[in-house]
C-alpha cells in the first residue's frame, strides 16, 4: 500500500513541478484509460474463472454492491475537495506570481 501511495505522491509532484505539454497530457489520458480499462478486465476475468465465488455471488452481491458504492462516493468526494482546494490553492499561488 505504502508503494502505491508514494508512486502517487512522486506523480503529483512531477505533475506539479513539469509543465508537459497538452499532447502528453492526451497520451497520459488514453494510457490511463486503456490501463484501467485492462485491470476491471482482469479483476472481472479473475472473478469469473472461479466457480465457488460465483456460487455464493448472489449471497454477497448486495454487500459488494454497497462496498463499491461507498467506496466510488468516497472517492469521488475526496478528489473532489482535492481538486477544489490543493489545484485552487496552486492556481492562487501562480495568479499572485504573475
Amino acid at each position: 500500500m505504502t508503494y502505491y501511495l508514494i508512486s502517487l505522491l512522486i506523480g503529483i509532484l512531477i505533475g506539479v513541478i513539469a509543465n508537459f505539454s497538452s499532447n502528453f497530457n492526451k497520451i497520459s489520458n488514453i494510457l490511463q484509460l486503456f490501463f484501467l480499462a485492462l485491470i476491471l478486465f482482469i479483476m472481472g476475468y479473475k472473478i469469473g474463472s472461479k466457480k465457488e465465488i460465483l456460487n455464493y455471488f448472489g449471497m454477497i452481491g448486495y454487500k459488494a454492491f454497497i462496498i463499491s458504492l461507498f467506496s466510488i462516493m468516497g472517492s469521488v468526494f475526496v478528489l473532489y475537495f482535492i481538486r477544489k482546494f490543493v489545484f485552487g490553492l496552486i492556481k492562487n499561488k501562480r495568479g499572485m506570481e504573475k
